[in-house]
């Protein structure tokens, strides 16, 4: 993951989402579940920041809530 700057404010998350996210690498996750892990992993060190993340395919962007990832990962 690269972050760039400093905690407070806010900050966008951006996920792909594209179909080689499902690529299971050599720990036996999906690029996309390492991806998010990493990501709800960087929002639980940042104090006094909001969120919002998009994520990307070849179809389209969607904006998906950071709550919702942070409970499917929390």
């Amino acid at each position: 993951m690269k972050t760039h700057g400093q905690g407070g404010g806010r900050k966008i998350l951006l996920l792909d989402t594209s179909g080689s996210m499902q690529h299971v690498g050599s720990l036996g996750k999906s690029r996309l579940e390492e991806a998010v892990a990493q990501a709800c992993d960087y929002v639980k060190t940042m104090e006094n920041t909001r969120f919002s993340i998009v994520t990307a395919d070849a179809t389209g962007v969607s904006t998906l809530k950071l709550l919702e990832a942070i409970r499917l990962n929390g």
